[in-house]
């Protein structure tokens, strides 16, 4: 009798195990210094540009005879299910390494991440991906 059931790929797997270990390590502590008006400024808008790349990435998930994925973590050809569980774990990774970081490491660490997504973004803006919703 065949099997229905079916067993989540390897990717899969990997985004839970990352997922999960981040709530396991996360814990309410303080963090290594206040957070002033220019972290809270760069951490929204590394938000939006994330959003704006996950966004993207849905719409290569959901069109793969047009575009892939360039992405080596969820591979050329990703679900949708994978694409929001991805940046779910990387987001919730972003927020909580900057949470422990002292406020000039916390700047730097931010800025990465907007110089990363507004890359992506507009890298794949250019080559028509839109945003999916």
């Amino acid at each position: 009798m065949p099997d229905d059931t079916k067993k989540p790929e390897p990717r899969m797997r990997t985004i839970f195990l990352i997922i999960l270990i981040l709530l396991l390590v996360y814990s309410p502590i303080h963090a290594a210094d206040k957070w002033d008006k220019m972290d809270y400024s760069l951490l929204a808008a590394s938000s939006v540009l994330k959003v704006i790349d996950w966004q993207q990435t849905r719409y290569i998930a959901n069109n793969p005879d047009r575009f892939y994925e360039q992405n080596p973590i969820l591979g050329k050809h990703p679900s949708e299910t994978e694409v929001n569980l991805y940046f779910v774990a990387s987001y919730a990774g972003q927020v909580i390494i900057a949470h422990y970081l002292p406020s000039k490491y916390r700047k730097c660490w931010l800025g990465l991440w907007i110089g990363m997504s507004g890359r992506n973004s507009i890298h794949n803006n250019s080559i028509g991906i839109k945003m999916q919703w």
